[in-house]
């Protein structure tokens, strides 16, 4: 049977990097495990990455250990190219 296919979302990783009391932390342990798949895009590890560094402060890990969170996350996960639909032109309201 084919592991579950999840997405992380940026809250519940920030959650995982900032405690390691709740399930966003156990689910982050859990992913090497095999028992389900992340998938990422470039700009979800971007979003990661971002808000992760700009909370720093609040976090016992330093810029270093998020980056290396970040490359492991990439090298686990299934990397998905997204598709964006080109927005339509739309008249300005009057």
């Amino acid at each position: 049977m084919k592991s579950p296919q999840i997405v992380i979302d940026t809250s519940a990783f920030i959650s995982a990097l900032l405690s390691q009391r709740g399930a966003a932390y156990k689910l982050l342990m859990l992913a090497d495990q095999g028992i389900f798949e992340i998938n990422v895009s470039v700009s979800l590890i971007a979003e990661y990455e971002d808000v992760a560094k700009r909370l720093l402060e609040k976090s016992p890990l330093n810029e270093s250990d998020i980056d290396d969170i970040l490359d492991y996350v990439c090298m686990i996960a299934n990397r998905r190219r997204i598709f964006f639909l080109a927005c339509p032109f739309l008249r300005e309201p009057r």
